[in-house]
């Protein structure tokens, strides 16, 4: 899907694993297929007025699955310990694991691509962000 659609003289950068989103010599192409529909956005590099990159935790499953330890004491028999325990685990594991997020490329027209990091490292989506600001220091 990288190479589709490509302009003259223009050759990919880097492009994320899926190739939904692109970052070429001279635009950000992101193009994906949900449930019944389709979406593509381009955004020509020196229209590029900021890019951010968020992700987000919840502390709070920390805090239910530390409850939840305590109730693996307080639990007055041995199905009571356990049932606390695997939820406690599960509550741990959530917070590692549940991390949304995304980047957004915004245009100086307003138009902007965000595209959800699942899946992604916060480091390879930083990498991404900073290649497009390379990329724009570039063309200037």
């Amino acid at each position: 899907m990288a190479q589709q659609g490509m302009l003259q003289g223009e050759h990919v950068v880097m492009a994320s694993q899926d190739e939904s989103l692109t970052l070429t010599n001279l635009r950000i192409k992101y193009e994906a297929k949900n449930g019944g529909g389709a979406v593509y956005r381009s955004i020509h590099l020196p229209k590029v007025s900021a890019i951010s990159v968020a992700t987000k935790k919840y502390p709070a499953l920390l805090g239910l699955a530390a409850l939840a330890m305590l109730g693996t004491v307080a639990a007055p028999n041995t199905e009571g310990k356990a049932l606390a325990a695997a939820l406690a685990l599960v509550l741990g594991s959530l917070y590692y694991l549940i991390k949304p997020g995304q980047l957004e490329v915004t245009s100086d027209s307003g138009a902007s691509i965000a595209v959800p990091t699942k899946g992604l490292k916060f480091e390879e989506v930083r990498r991404f962000a900073e290649a497009v600001a390379g990329e724009i220091s570039k063309g200037r």
